[in-house]
């Protein structure tokens, strides 16, 4: 069985800059899309990896609200399972075809 690749999710450096709502959508998203397999968060850090430890990024994290404790994901979108049809599907359909098909 052949293994599926993860899918690659790529942030930028972190700072308190980058609001906390896009980086919970931009994450909520790549798991809403992911079918099966890993998501792979690439996010590169600076050194020092640790800031000044009277900066807890505690307003920060305030400005998600109580979603930290709820079970719903932050993006509440619903995945389209169907393909858009061909428009002049009713000429295509009468006509002979091949499917290739592999791996």
């Amino acid at each position: 069985m052949p293994r599926t690749p993860p899918k690659l999710c790529r942030l930028p450096r972190p700072t308190q800059d980058i609001p906390a709502r896009w980086l919970v959508s931009t994450i909520d998203n790549a798991l809403a899309m992911l079918h099966a397999g890993a998501l792979h968060i690439n996010c590169p850090f600076a050194e020092p990896l640790y800031g000044d430890m009277n900066d807890t990024g505690l307003v920060w994290q305030q400005r998600l609200g109580d979603w930290w404790q709820d079970e719903k994901p932050w993006l509440r979108e619903a995945r389209r399972l169907e393909s858009d049809k061909q428009r002049d599907w009713f000429f295509w359909r009468q006509k002979r075809g091949v499917v290739v098909a592999g791996v």
